[in-house]
């Protein structure tokens, strides 16, 4: 998980439009206005890792000392709120669909993956999962306002994204190469 904030309020506005694209598996803008962004966005990385930097390197050459395999692809859930007076609050979350049951996809083009929203939709197991992360999402979501606000116990009352899959068809069980949360 990757978090960025600011810690105080600044003269200035953000505008990134991250609800722009209509490719991904699922989004909601819950903005209030043009300046103040509230989008969750959830899509698929594919070819994850394969180029990593900074922490990211790090970790993955961690993995490979260990003889782990990191997935290639992960579904990337994230919450972008851009407030009044600068400040925001960027949330990213990365799945390894393989620690849920999923198979590993190893598809590297992002059009011809099997977590493409046009693919992956044909599968009634992915495409009930995209659906209870969607709506765990947006639940998330709905706190950022809070978060913004530097509630402390602004997720408090949300659950682990584990729970989508409590009244959800399950696929059948694969081990999992790695976890990534």
């Amino acid at each position: 998980m990757f978090v960025s904030a600011t810690l105080a309020q600044a003269n200035l506005q953000w505008l990134g439009e991250p609800c722009k694209r209509d490719d991904m598996l699922y989004k909601a803008n819950i903005g209030k206005t043009m300046w103040e962004d509230n989008c969750v966005t959830i899509n698929h990385i594919n070819a994850y890792g394969d180029n990593p930097g900074g922490k990211d390197a790090e970790l993955y050459a961690l993995f490979v000392e260990q003889g782990i395999s990191p997935p290639p692809t992960v579904l990337q859930i994230k919450f972008t709120r851009n407030g009044n007076h600068g400040n925001f609050l960027n949330i990213t979350l990365h799945i390894n669909p393989e620690v849920m049951g999923f198979a590993r996809e190893t598809e590297v083009s992002w059009g011809r993956n099997p977590w493409n929203k046009t693919m992956s939709f044909k599968d009634p197991a992915k495409k009930q999962f995209v659906d209870a992360l969607g709506v765990w999402a947006l639940q998330f979501a709905k706190q950022m306002d809070a978060a913004l606000d530097k509630k402390p116990d602004a997720f408090a009352s949300i659950p682990s994204w584990r729970s989508v899959l409590n009244d959800a068809a399950k696929p059948e069980p694969i081990k999992a190469a790695v976890s990534l949360d």
